[in-house]
């Protein structure tokens, strides 16, 4: 499946009503798809659950289509990224860019597990 595939999916159980509407790259949350502010924020959610990653909010105010949301995605080559971690030796989540223990990643180790070079 795509990242834009996923999305698309993700709209349409987030918008239950798109069942009859094409959904495309230029596809506007706001205009076309008539959804309000709280329902970019619940869709961004999902985005950022499925995708494992964090939007910062200056990030989702750009994410006003269907394409732009896709472009975000794939511009973190994250499109077929799985929910588990991306960390390196030094304890950096690069998936989630965090230090430490990842807390979106419960099975990953934490600093203390994996030893450390104090």
């Amino acid at each position: 499946m795509t990242t834009f595939e996923r999305v698309e999916t993700l709209l349409r159980e987030h918008l239950g009503f798109l069942d009859h509407k094409e959904v495309t790259p230029d596809t506007n949350l706001y205009n076309d798809l008539h959804a309000d502010s709280l329902d970019q924020v619940e869709i961004l959610m999902a985005v950022e659950e499925e995708w494992g990653l964090e939007i910062p909010d200056a990030e989702a105010e750009k994410c006003l289509t269907v394409g732009q949301i896709v472009e975000y995605l794939e511009a973190r080559s994250v499109s077929d990224a799985p929910k588990k971690c991306g960390y390196e030796t030094d304890g950096y989540c690069m998936t989630h860019q965090q230090l430490g223990t990842c807390d979106h990643c419960p099975d990953r180790p934490s600093q203390n597990e994996r030893g450390s070079d104090d």
